[in-house]
């Protein structure tokens, strides 16, 4: 891509800055992507990562931000998720404060059974108070996130982007012989920390044990970079998501856009992203159901055509 003319725009990003034992960078590839495209089209970004973990970390951040604000100039704050949203917040700035609630935020975190934490519900609570009160404007990954908030919150429904140079289809064989994954075997992926009980494995592995195809294997992968990720989407036979809650699973988007058949529950906006798409199928949390969808598509061995459907989540366009 070719960076337009600056716009003479400054933004500074408060997000996370626990990414470098994951990746080459502190900034997750989540917010990277999306605030690079806005790079190419003249914005100037700056980031203020917070490198501690939870709540009493973020606190720890908040007179480093102040000072770094009465240093520098910048026309506008663009927060990413709640709790760096406690941080600007606390940083008591006069500059106008965008915040981009990635899901958890919102609607709350859930044990293994699918229960909300008490606590997850009270800090949802207080950042849609801070969504209302104290910033100029919101964005929400989807419809779902925008029915959470407060009554007359000035908010932008804005899915994260796909950078289409990075997912897109490629031969399967070619991926496996990258990968040393064997070319005969069926594979069903799921792209999620196991520890992470929003993303809900046990169904989806109680469903893969149901299955009657052999040579079958469930891989469990995480925190790789996107050329990596490109290749298991491409190698993969089938994606399976069964989280209790998403806001916009990027997961599902970046395999859609490698034509990888996927079966997800009804979370997020997975529904508008594939629920049209032949090879891909909502379903509930049922491990029978699951399994039944999983024979099917193993025993097809095909692609889909999503690729094509998500033209509109190209990260230039979600950028303007």
């Amino acid at each position: 891509m070719v960076k337009n003319k600056s716009l003479d725009i400054n933004i500074l990003v408060v997000c996370s800055g626990n990414q470098m034992e994951y990746f080459s960078t502190s900034i997750g590839p989540q917010v990277k992507n999306q605030m690079d495209s806005l790079s190419v089209c003249g914005i100037n970004v700056e980031y203020f990562p917070i490198f501690w973990k939870g709540w009493k970390g973020y606190l720890k951040n908040f007179s480093k931000l102040r000072k770094h604000l009465s240093i520098n100039k910048y026309d506008l704050l663009h927060v990413h998720n709640g709790m760096s949203s406690i941080v600007a917040l606390f940083a008591y700035t006069s500059i106008p404060i965008v915040i981009s609630f990635m899901g958890s935020d919102l609607i709350g975190t859930t044990n293994s059974d699918g229960k909300y934490s008490l606590q997850s519900k009270i800090f949802s609570i207080f950042f849609r108070l801070i969504g209302k009160y104290k910033a100029k404007h919101v964005i929400v990954k989807s419809y779902r996130m925008s029915q959470l908030l407060l009554k007359n919150t000035k908010y932008t429904i804005i899915p994260n982007g796909v950078d289409f140079n990075k997912f897109y289809p490629i031969n399967k064989i070619n991926a496996r012989q990258k990968l040393n994954i064997e070319i005969n075997k069926k594979i069903v992926l799921f792209v999620a920390e196991i520890e992470n009980s929003i993303k809900n494995y046990k169904l989806c592995k109680t469903a893969f044990d149901l299955i009657t195809i052999p040579e079958k294997e469930l891989l469990v992968i995480n925190r790789f970079s996107q050329d990596i990720l490109n290749l298991y989407y491409n190698a993969a036979d089938v994606l399976v998501l069964t989280s209790f809650h998403e806001g916009s699973p990027n997961v599902i988007k970046e395999a859609a856009a490698c034509n990888l058949p996927i079966i997800s529950t009804d979370v997020g906006d997975v529904r508008e992203i594939i629920g049209a798409v032949k090879g891909c199928f909502i379903v509930p949390y049922d491990a029978n159901i699951i399994a039944d969808k999983l024979n099917h598509i193993l025993t097809k061995t095909y692609r889909t055509e999503s690729f094509e459907k998500i033209n509109f989540l190209d990260s230039e366009i979600i950028a303007n």
